[in-house]
């Protein structure tokens, strides 16, 4: 195993590089998946992008939760899984009108994906604060 020749302050900005870079990452693969879903793309031609960012979604989320983490600029509140559902749902409802043009289909969408979002970022809320009460118990058992 090498050795870290990096000190605590070099690792912190080490941490934000990557955190930054791999947000860019996210952000680019999935304007790449809109952008050839509305110029007509199948699945078939989309696959590897929507699996890479299903492995990269679900390996951070439960890293995050494990972690007891939520984000790095809020804490885990019902508002703020409201704005991100209604941003969700917004997107999907827009993408889906542009690719079937059926203002009924994109609301429905829109819904779904409102609903679904706000379920899954409030059992995932649950979870990280449980996570962090946890932590906290045992951290007051170590002092």
């Amino acid at each position: 195993m090498k050795q870290n020749v990096l000190d605590e302050r070099e690792q912190q900005v080490l941490g934000q590089i990557e955190h930054k870079a791999l947000n860019a990452a996210e952000i680019l693969l999935i304007l790449a998946i809109v952008v050839q879903l509305l110029l007509g793309a199948d699945f078939r031609q989309i696959a590897g992008e929507c699996m890479v960012m299903i492995v990269l979604t679900i390996g951070m989320i439960a890293a995050y939760v494990h972690s007891g983490i939520w984000d790095t600029d809020a804490a885990p509140s019902s508002g703020g899984n409201l704005r991100f559902s209604l941003f969700t749902g917004a997107g999907a409802g827009l993408l889906t009108f542009g690719l079937k043009k059926q203002i009924l289909i994109a609301l429905a969408m829109a819904l779904g994906m409102f609903i679904l979002t706000f379920v899954l970022l409030t059992l995932l809320m649950n979870s990280v604060r449980r996570r962090q009460e946890k932590q906290a118990e045992e951290f007051e058992a170590d002092e």
